[in-house]
């Protein structure tokens, strides 16, 4: 029989916005994870949301990217750096 790990972690409320290194204000924070089956969920960098960085096989990514039952609740916003840098896939419908 074989099985699968998933691990799932919260950092949010670490405040990861304030840590000062002397270089200005951070544009944005985010894990670096080289593992699958991973989810890390953190706050936004206005404190109004959390963002869910997630890592699966190709395969099942894209089933959860495109699971209604998840997208009735969240949105896939590939967004790297701000949603006006051209490195954004918008999402094609609105969240409702």
């Amino acid at each position: 029989m074989e099985s699968e790990t998933h691990l799932l972690t919260s950092w949010c409320r670490f405040h990861f916005y304030i840590a000062d290194f002397g270089w200005g204000d951070h544009i944005w924070v985010s894990p670096v994870n080289p593992f699958k089956n991973v989810l890390v969920l953190m706050d936004t960098k206005n404190g109004e949301g959390i963002e869910a960085w997630v890592t699966l096989d190709a395969e099942d990514m894209a089933k959860f990217e495109t699971d209604p039952e998840l997208l009735a609740y969240a949105r896939a916003n590939h967004c790297f750096i701000s949603e006006n840098s051209e490195l954004c896939l918008k999402p094609t419908e609105p969240l409702s």
